[in-house]
């Protein structure tokens, strides 16, 4: 099914599949490689201890 042609609905259950597919696959190669693992958590940590907190790098990352 093509995403211009899909509900809303079908877009909200289509991007929880994804989210949760995308959060295996990290977490999957988060323990089988430890340094992908710690790399992974930072960025996150990055993300929400700097990024959304200074809005000129807020607005640029979306």
């Amino acid at each position: 099914m093509s995403s211009h042609c899909a509900s809303e609905g079908d877009r909200g259950a289509l991007h929880t599949r994804v989210t949760r597919g995308v959060a295996l696959i990290m977490l999957v190669l988060g323990v089988a490689m430890p340094l992908a693992g710690i790399s992974m958590l930072f960025i996150l940590a990055l993300d929400w201890l700097v990024i959304r907190q200074v809005a000129p790098l807020r607005r640029f990352f979306g």
